[in-house]
Order: structure tokens, then C-alpha cells, then sequence
């Protein structure tokens, strides 16, 4: 019997059972095929084979909320489950109302907190103890706390530390949903250093700047992540943001713009953002093919991130590595193929900013090994027959038995983990008759070192931006 599970834009599912074989293949939009295959063990009993294949899906499909693929587990395996049960197609159907019924939103949190300053503003203790509703099971909230803190720690504390306490309620379960950990992470500290500015009668953005890190805190909150000196840029990344939104000017007309208007106000503000990557494990795999094209296989799921693209522009340039000086332009020979559990074992999961350069990395590393093979082949037929396309090499190479296909499986070290840094300001308008708010302009800077793509990750700054100033 093989399965096959689709999932739709509109979240449908669709199953197709075929007593053919004793081999279940199920295709489900998931940002981790391997939750699925989990999933497929507990109710296929007999341990025959089990395929998940992806086809990806685009970012709307997310709804901002993944849910840890819970929700699609569900489906998916509720699917499944009928198909083996009753050995004819199913074709389950999930409209987007209930789909957005079924998801569990952000972690609701009590805060209380302590705090020790100077009268400068300087802070110089944090004791936070936090509350928080995980909502009636598990689902992403034990990661939850790691997340909180990792964005918390933005800021130089002095001394840091907390109690964070999972609360289970009879409430629906709380998931991921756009940053889950990090949005709740960069508003307490954010709340607390406007209170010690408050209590102080300070100026919010003197005691912002004043506990900035140093590189010295920086090093002791995040470890080998803060990297070197150097690449520690967020207090430039402030000052250029300050220069190119000209935020004091803007500050002035907002204070004027007050002073003489009664029932609309403005304000201005800015935060710095740290973040921190930390890549998992992905595997890779590259396959030349006969007509001199490009397979490639990744861990990674497309949600409308780019990753399919990069990992593309990433395979034609590890094998282009084959020609030191003319370059051999494959990219257009290059096709990747949807996520499959049979092929890639352990594909992981798509989250955390991290899976595009993870897979490009896998990529790569394959790219290099076939490199490896056919430069000796290569160097011969050019001795040969002097200059040599690529059509050719990989001809001789078929002839000759070379292994055109290689798979990898990378695993980050302890200095692959590293921070992201940005500043943003914003300028917002309200109506306090009506309490209408209106986002008059936003401006962001961030540092995103040496870019895989970048016309894509503008494209995403794009994105998020239109899509900010739309809600």
C-alpha cells in the first residue's frame, strides 16, 4: 500500500491509498517531515517503509503560527490513519477558518521583576520571574524559555538571573508564531529599561545607550556566540541608523507637533535587536545526471524564505569551483527536488533563521566532493583536447565510472553559532478620541554580513515591511 498526503495553500490534505506494495508514501505540508514520519510510525504497525515527500509551501501558508507542525500532524496522521484503515482514497479538507481556530497563538506571560540602577541610568542587577502559559499540552513551549532569554540579553544587565516557570492551563495549547520567545524577550527588556528611565526622569534613549554591551559584556552574556571584537557592530549599526533616519530632527517635530495638536499625539522610538543563530544539523545532496544537469537535494523546506534559490546559486558556484579562471555558469542547469525522508533521513527542521545557509553549507560541502572526483578527469581531457565544456566532462565521466552523486551531513561546531544585529525606528501616529494608530515611517538597519543572496534577503526586509505598514 502507498500513501500520499498533499497539502494545498488553502490547507487541504489529500490522501491516496493504492494496495500496490507494502510501502506507505505520504506527501504534507510541514515544516518537518520528520514529525510526520513520526507520526506515520505510530499507526502503521508493521515496520514497512515509510516515505514523507515535500513539495514546500509558500509563506502564507504559515499564517505566521507553524505550531510545530502539531496541527499538521493531526491532519495528516488522521489521514493516514483512514487510508490504512479503510484501503480506498481519502481526501480530507481543512478550510482556513478552522485552520486558524485550531492554532495556538503566542505564549501568554506574567512578569515581575527586579531591578537594581544607578542614578545614572546605569543597570546593575535583573531578577525576572516569569509565568508563562503553555495552554493544555506541550507543543513548542519547553524551547520557549531558551528563547526568551537568548533575546533578553540584548542589553548588559550586570548580574542576570530568573525563574521561568511552564504553566499548564485548560486553555488551547500556545505555539510558535514569528520570532516565538524573542518578541516576548525584546519587550520585557525594552518595558524595564523604560521604567528605570521613568522612575529616574531620564531621557529613555540616554539609559538605552548606556546599557548597551561592550564587547567585554557581550562575550560574558553570549559566550563564543559574540565572536570577535570586530564583528561586534551594533553600537555602529546605532549610530548610522541615528545619521540616516535624522532621528534627532525627527524628535524635535515630533515635540512641536504635540505641543500644538490635542487629540492626535506622536511619538518616536528606537530598539536594538540582537539575535542569535545557532545552525542545526542538515544533510545535502548533489547527483549530476547524464544531460549534464543538477540535482539537488536539502534538509530544508521553501517557506517563501529564499532557501531554494540560495541553495541553487550555491551548487553552481561549488561546481564551478572545477575552473580556476573561465567560469562555467550552471546555474541554470540546476533543479532541486522536493524533501524526502527516504533520500535525506535526517532533514530536521525548518526554523530558527538558520535551515538556508545550513543547507548551502551541505550543498557545498557535496559540490566539493564531486569537485574532488572530476578534477583529475578534468585535467586529463584537457591535456587531450585542450579547453573542455561541461557536457563533455561529464559524458567521459559517465564512461569512466566516476561517482557523479555525493551526500553530506553537516553538523555545526561550537563556532558556527553566532549574533545578528539591527536597530529600527519607528514614528507613530495615534488619535486619542478613537484610538487610531497610524505607522508614518519606519526605518531599519541591520547588519547581515556576507549575503547568500542579495537580492533575496532585500526582498525580505521588502516583504516584512509592506506587509508591517498593511496590518
Amino acid at each position: 500500500m502507498a500513501c500520499t498526503v498533499e497539502v494545498a495553500q488553502q490547507q487541504e490534505r489529500h490522501i491516496t491509498s493504492l494496495a500496490q506494495s507494502s510501502s506507505r508514501s505520504i506527501a504534507s505540508l510541514s515544516s518537518s517531515p520528520c514529525k510526520s514520519l513520526g507520526a506515520a510510525e505510530h499507526y502503521f504497525l508493521p515496520p514497512f517503509p515509510k516515505n514523507i515527500k515535500h513539495r514546500g509551501l509558500d509563506d502564507s501558508s504559515c499564517k505566521s503560527i507553524f505550531k510545530f507542525n502539531y496541527e499538521d500532524l493531526i491532519i495528516a496522521t488522521a489521514c493516514a490513519l483512514t487510508a490504512f484503515k479503510l484501503r480506498h482514497p481519502i481526501k480530507m479538507y481543512l478550510d482556513r477558518s478552522t485552520d486558524m481556530v485550531m492554532v495556538g497563538g503566542r505564549h501568554p506571560m506574567k512578569i515581575t521583576y527586579s531591578v537594581g540602577f544607578k542614578s545614572d541610568g546605569k543597570i546593575t542587577a535583573l531578577y525576572l520571574n516569569l509565568l508563562v502559559n503553555a495552554g493544555i499540552s506541550e507543543d513548542y513551549s519547553p524551547l520557549i524559555s531558551h528563547a526568551i532569554i537568548t533575546c533578553l540579553k540584548k542589553y548588559n544587565w550586570g548580574a542576570l538571573a530568573f525563574d521561568i516557570k511552564l504553566c499548564k492551563m485548560n486553555l488551547t495549547s500556545k505555539s510558535s508564531m514569528r520570532a516565538p520567545g524573542q518578541v516576548q524577550g525584546s519587550y520585557i527588556a525594552e518595558a524595564i529599561i523604560e521604567r528605570v528611565a521613568s522612575f529616574l526622569s531620564l531621557d529613555v534613549d540616554v539609559v538605552r545607550k548606556r546599557n548597551l554591551h561592550t564587547y567585554e559584556s557581550l562575550k560574558f552574556f553570549y559566550g563564543s556566540s559574540s565572536g570577535e571584537a570586530p564583528e561586534y557592530t551594533l553600537p555602529a549599526i546605532v549610530d548610522e541608523l541615528f545619521t540616516s533616519a535624522s532621528y534627532f530632527n525627527r524628535l524635535e517635530m515630533v515635540l512641536h507637533f504635540n505641543s500644538c495638536n490635542k487629540w492626535k499625539k506622536r511619538g518616536i522610538s528606537w530598539v536594538p535587536i540582537v539575535y542569535e543563530v545557532e545552525p542545526m544539523p542538515t544533510p545535502g545532496k548533489v547527483s549530476i545526471l547524464n544531460d549534464g544537469s543538477i540535482v539537488v537535494e536539502v534538509g530544508g523546506i521553501e517557506i517563501g524564505q529564499g532557501l531554494w534559490t540560495k541553495v541553487k546559486q550555491m551548487a553552481a558556484f561549488g561546481l564551478e569551483q572545477l575552473w580556476d579562471e573561465e567560469k562555467k555558469y550552471l546555474l541554470d542547469r540546476v533543479r532541486i527536488i522536493q524533501a524526502d525522508t527516504l533520500s535525506l533521513v535526517q532533514g530536521g527542521l525548518t526554523a530558527g533563521s538558520t535551515k538556508s545557509e545550513a543547507s548551502c553549507e551541505a550543498v557545498r560541502l557535496a559540490c566539493s566532493i564531486l569537485v574532488s572526483r572530476l578534477k583529475p578527469l578534468k585535467q586529463s581531457l584537457e591535456e587531450q583536447m585542450g579547453s573542455i565544456s561541461w557536457d563533455t566532462l561529464i559524458t567521459q565521466a559517465n564512461l569512466q565510472y566516476v561517482n557523479l552523486s555525493a551526500s553530506t551531513f553537516w553538523v555545526a561546531d561550537d563556532t558556527s553559532s553566532y549574533l545578528n544585529y539591527g536597530a529600527a525606528i519607528s514614528e507613530v501616529e495615534i488619535d486619542v478620541l478613537t484610538g487610531a494608530t497610524t505607522i508614518l515611517r519606519a526605518d531599519l538597519t541591520y547588519d547581515c554580513g556576507q549575503s547568500l543572496s542579495p537580492a533575496v534577503d532585500l526582498g525580505q526586509v521588502f516583504f516584512f515591511s509592506s506587509v508591517l505598514l498593511i496590518l
